[in-house]
């Protein structure tokens, strides 16, 4: 009996060392590295990446395959983002996703129980941030939607 496989593309989280280790032939672990990132692209698996490894251009709107993961991510990359991250960039995010966003939030916090877990303390802060900033990155979502210009019904009652 051969086992089922599902239909959506299979995942898979190379950690930055991996990287590191690809780049450098003198690394210890480079021609492990390699085999990895050649068994990746062979299976043809998507990779998870962190939030300083996406596209800093992403836009949920021209997205047609967004997924939690991403979600949580790119807000991440907006709230900490060194040259304009802010709880209003990942707000501008938010309304963009609209009712999306919300498992990002669930998402983030069980991230962040499993990064404390495991002594991620780099991750676990950043997951941590997005959580503890949901309520004002909501408020500030809530406020950039009401104040976008909404057209007028042509047939509505006066």
């Amino acid at each position: 009996m051969r086992p089922t496989r599902t239909a959506g593309p299979r995942r898979v989280f190379v950690d930055t060392s991996a990287y590191y280790a690809l780049a450098d032939p003198r690394d210890a672990n480079h021609a492990l590295a390699t085999r990895l990132v050649a068994y990746i692209e062979e299976q043809r698996y998507r990779q998870l990446l962190r939030p300083a490894e996406l596209a800093d251009q992403w836009s949920p709107t021209r997205d047609s395959r967004i997924n939690a993961w991403e979600i949580v991510h790119q807000l991440v990359r907006a709230l900490e983002d060194p040259q304009a991250g802010s709880e209003s960039a990942a707000a501008q995010l938010v309304t963009k996703l609209g009712g999306k966003a919300e498992s990002a939030r669930e998402l983030a916090y069980r991230l962040f129980i499993m990064s404390d877990r495991k002594k991620r303390n780099l991750e676990a802060r950043s997951y941590n941030a997005l959580v503890q900033s949901w309520p004002e990155i909501m408020r500030l979502a809530a406020e950039q939607s009401s104040a976008q210009p909404q057209q007028a019904d042509l047939f509505a009652e006066v």
